[in-house]
């Protein structure tokens, strides 16, 4: 559950789910070794967020109409670690990774987001979803993963990727379509797991 709100003039849990928080609490408790914490979650996402294979980026009485790709490789990712060191979930990590890569990757680039219900994808590609250690994680389920974790350290190690010399952080976006750049206000949270995935990837400029 994520978010709060008040009630009687106290701070309580709201009843959002976001596929965010419930792909990181995967992943942490595969890290750690968490099954029961894992599988309750899982079944959450599996069960109650779901539609045709990818995660409804947010759930509060009703589904969103689409996904957070980077969410849905999150759990894929968590998903491939729960079947490494338990067994048992490597089916569940192969169906996650093909259906991702068949809604969500265009021309070898993994888009932001794709419809829940139509096979519409986005042309944006925000750079902190760029999760080169994550699509390796998938790539062991299914192989085309391997072009889109090779498209994703070639985005991150572009020049023109960057805002400039004097701010080596990178743009938000990259327009696929436009093959364009854009979002010079930094966020730093999004920028810093940009960075984060360009060490992870080994990239150098």
């Amino acid at each position: 559950v994520s978010g709060y709100r008040v009630m009687d003039g106290q701070v309580v849990p709201g009843q959002t789910l976001l596929s965010e928080s419930q792909g990181l609490l995967m992943l942490w408790a595969a890290q750690t070794g968490d099954q029961e914490t894992f599988d309750r979650v899982w079944r959450v996402v599996r069960d109650g967020m779901s539609a045709g294979g990818l995660t409804a980026w947010r759930v509060d009485g009703k589904m969103s109409e689409v996904n957070a790709a980077l969410d849905d490789l999150r759990i894929v990712e968590a998903l491939a670690l729960a079947d490494e060191r338990w067994g048992l979930y490597g089916h569940e990590a192969a169906a996650r990774a093909k259906i991702l890569y068949d809604r969500c990757v265009r021309d070898g680039l993994m888009r932001d987001f794709a419809s829940l219900k139509g096979k519409t994808a986005a042309d944006t590609v925000t750079l902190c979803y760029m999760d080169v250690a994550a699509m390796e994680a998938a790539e062991v389920y299914d192989p085309r993963w391997t072009e889109a974790a090779q498209a994703a350290r070639t985005l991150l190690s572009a020049p023109e990727s960057l805002i400039s010399e004097a701010l080596p952080l990178y743009h938000t976006r990259y327009d696929a379509k436009k093959k364009t750049y854009s979002g010079d206000v930094v966020q730093m949270n999004e920028a810093c797991v940009a960075v984060l995935n360009a060490v992870r990837a080994e990239v150098v400029f």
